[in-house]
């Protein structure tokens, strides 16, 4: 069968039909995360490689998103073709998908092996600080994980109850370092069960999509529902990261006799070194009060410090 490849798709072919690898999904509900549903989001990949923005309307949902998958391959046809916005955009394009009530989505059994593992476009520390004055849009980043923070309880204005955050610092190859807080489920999900071990050597690297710049004493990225995250990611840029001596050494965190506990890992289901596509059933346990730092011989230290 014939499909269009996402860079071919114009308002007038409202025949196209394409096949493609949902990347990423997650529900949009306002700034704050926490009013009724908006719409649903994916971002969706063709063969080559190109990539595009997709939006469900809320009241479609229900009928059209529940039975799309993040990971999934699908033939979606009849839906349609509009400009891209140009705030908050998440991967690059003039061009963004709409679901319709007409739109037809099937499931592709067996789907070719030719759709890329990643959608991403990274951005260097250096240039963040750039995007939080003139842009509203999502970046992407690379980096070596040297400090996991426990899980933080904090109270927003517009919200009436508490949400939970996880702070995460990652390096790059100039040393330059960069936090990154995941909010609410996401930060529940962050584990490093898949990937840590205390008795190997090995760095830990991340790349992290789908953050928006923010400041608040610095830059910082902030991870919400459109946040992904892949641990040790077989891209190119891993490459120097991964041969480089001078990132190689993972320890685990030495218990303190005193008034600091050892922090543990959270006991919570993996989901394949990324993040959820919708939302957990239960929280897990809580890190004791501490950070786990990754590196040599590094102290345990609370959010605070």
């Amino acid at each position: 069968m014939e499909y269009t490849l996402l860079p071919d798709l114009a308002p007038h072919k409202i025949h196209a039909k394409i096949q493609v690898h949902v990347s990423r999904k997650w529900l949009f509900r306002g700034a704050t995360d926490s009013g009724p549903l908006q719409h649903v989001d994916m971002v969706l990949s063709d063969r080559e490689g190109n990539a595009i923005y997709v939006e469900i309307p809320g009241n479609l949902a229900e009928q059209k998103a529940t039975n799309i998958e993040e990971g999934g391959v699908y033939d979606i046809s009849r839906f349609r073709v509009c400009a891209a916005k140009t705030v908050f955009k998440i991967v690059d394009g003039d061009k963004m998908i709409q679901f319709t009530f007409h739109t037809i989505v099937k499931r592709v059994t067996s789907p070719p092996t030719t759709f890329p593992l990643y959608v991403y476009r990274l951005t260097s520390f250096d240039l963040i600080e750039p995007h939080v004055q003139t842009t509203n849009n999502f970046v992407d980043v690379l980096g070596v994980i040297t400090e996991i923070h426990e899980l933080t309880p904090v109270h927003v204005r517009s919200q009436l109850t508490q949400t939970v955050t996880r702070t995460i610092i990652i390096e790059d190859l100039s040393n330059k370092t960069m936090k990154i807080t995941l909010w609410a489920d996401q930060a529940i999900m962050f584990n490093l069960h898949d990937v840590y071990d205390a008795n190997t050597n090995k760095l830990i690297l991340v790349l992290f999509v789908g953050c928006l710049p923010k400041f608040f004493k610095g830059v910082y990225l902030s991870g919400g529902p459109a946040c992904r995250w892949y641990f040790n990611p077989t891209i190119p840029e891993a490459e120097p990261y991964l041969t480089s001596a001078n990132k190689s050494n993972i320890n685990s965190p030495e218990k303190d006799d005193g008034d600091k506990e050892t922090a543990q890992l959270d006991t919570i289901p993996t989901n394949k070194g990324k993040g959820p596509a919708d939302t957990i059933e239960s929280p897990p346990k809580r890190f004791k009060q501490g950070t786990i730092r990754i590196g040599q011989e590094m102290d345990i230290k609370s959010p605070e410090n």
